[in-house]
C-alpha cells in the first residue's frame, strides 16, 4: 500500500520497457538443493508457484501465462523531490545514516571550557502583598486656569485705566493696536467658571487692602456664561478706578503720597486735551493712585485663601 499523500495516474505501460527482460536460468543459492522450473504441475499442486525473475535492478517479475511482464508489488513511482517537502520523501537504503553535529578542534594551547550550566532561581518580591486590597485611581481635577486673555505674562490685552472709557485694546502689529474682538470678551474669566471673583492691587497703597474690587456675573451681559466672563472684570476694575476720593481718604496719605498723586492727576488731565476742564472739576480719582502705571494687563492668581483672590498686574504706558 502506498503512503504517499498524492494519488498519481500513469498510463499503462510508462514504466514497462520496450522490450521486457528476458527470464534468466535460475540458480539456486544453496548447493545441492534443485531449482524448481516455471509453469505448474500437470496434477495442479498448490506448492508449485509461478516462476519469479528478478532483473538488473533488483525488480521481482512474475511471469503468467499469456500475460506480459508485471512488476510484483507495483509502486507508483514519486515526483522529483523538489516538489515535495522533505518529510514526505521515503526513505532510501542508499541514503547513509545521520550523524549529530561534530564539534571542531579547539586552538592549540587554549582549553576547551565547557559553558556554565544555567540555574534559574524562583523571583521573589518582598514588597508585593496579593492580598492587599486594590485602590481604584482617584478620578482627575480639571486644572485650574484664567483666561489667556487675562494672564499675567500675556501680551495681548491692554486697558488704560486713567481714560473715562473702558476700551480693552491689543497689539496688532505693525497697525499698532486694535479692540479687543468682542467673542473673547463674552468667555469666561476662568476654567471651571467662578460665581465670585476679589481683586487686589498693591499700586493702590495706602489702600490696597481697602479698595479691593469684587466682581460678580453682570445682569446685563449677553453672554451664557455661568460665571464671571472677562467683560465682567475688565468693566468693574475700570469703574472701580474711577471712582472719585473721598476728602477723609486724602487726609490719610502722606506728603509723599500727596506730592505723586498729584502729579499723576495733572498728567491725566492734560492728557484728556478739551476736556481737561471737565476731568479736573471731578478731582482725583482711585487711578491716580497708580502713579505712572495705568495699563492693566492681566491678573495673577493669589495661592493662599480660597483660590478666588486674584492681585491686578498693571505696567506704565507706552510714550
Amino acid at each position: 500500500m502506498s503512503n504517499w499523500p498524492y494519488s498519481f495516474a500513469y498510463p499503462a505501460g510508462a514504466y514497462l520497457g520496450a522490450h521486457p527482460p528476458q527470464p534468466q536460468p535460475a540458480r539456486s543459492s544453496s548447493p545441492g538443493v534443485p531449482i524448481i522450473p516455471p509453469g505448474s504441475s500437470p496434477g495442479g499442486s498448490p506448492r508449485l508457484q509461478p516462476a519469479m525473475y528478478q532483473d538488473e535492478m533488483g525488480n521481482n517479475y512474475v511471469w503468467q501465462h499469456g500475460s506480459p511482464w508485471v512488476p510484483a508489488g507495483f509502486v507508483p513511482l514519486p515526483p522529483s523531490p523538489s516538489l515535495l517537502p522533505a518529510q514526505y520523501l521515503p526513505p532510501s537504503r542508499d541514503v547513509s545514516p545521520q550523524r549529530g553535529i561534530i564539534p571542531l578542534p579547539g586552538m592549540p594551547g587554549v582549553p576547551i571550557v565547557p559553558p556554565a550550566p544555567q540555574i534559574y532561581y524562583p523571583q521573589y518580591y518582598p514588597h508585593v502583598n496579593p492580598y492587599a486590597y486594590y485602590a481604584p485611581p482617584k478620578p482627575s481635577v480639571p486644572k485650574f486656569h484664567v483666561h489667556q486673555l487675562l494672564k499675567s505674562d500675556n501680551p495681548y490685552l491692554l486697558l488704560d485705566l486713567s481714560q473715562p472709557r473702558c476700551s480693552p485694546l491689543t497689539p496688532n502689529g505693525r497697525h499698532g493696536v486694535i479692540p479687543v474682538h468682542p467673542a473673547y470678551l463674552t468667555q469666561g474669566a476662568t476654567n471651571p467658571d467662578l460665581s465670585k471673583i476679589t481683586i487686589t492691587c498693591p499700586e493702590l497703597a495706602p489702600f490696597d487692602k481697602d479698595w479691593s474690587i469684587t466682581v460678580e456675573p453682570s445682569a446685563f451681559s449677553l453672554s451664557d456664561q455661568a460665571g464671571v466672563t472677562v467683560a465682567d472684570i475688565l468693566a468693574t476694575v475700570h469703574q472701580a478706578m474711577q471712582t472719585p476720593v473721598t476728602h477723609a481718604e486724602w487726609a490719610k496719605i502722606s506728603e509723599k503720597d500727596v506730592y505723586e498723586v498729584s502729579m499723576a492727576f495733572t498728567r491725566r488731565c492734560r492728557a484728556l486735551g478739551p476736556d481737561f476742564e471737565r476731568e479736573r472739576n471731578q478731582g482725583v480719582k482711585r487711578c491716580d493712585f497708580l502713579r505712572d502705571k495705568i495699563v492693566l494687563t492681566g491678573l495673577s492668581q493669589v495661592k493662599s485663601g480660597d483660590g478666588t483672590t486674584f492681585k491686578l498686574i498693571v505696567k506704565p504706558a507706552k510714550k
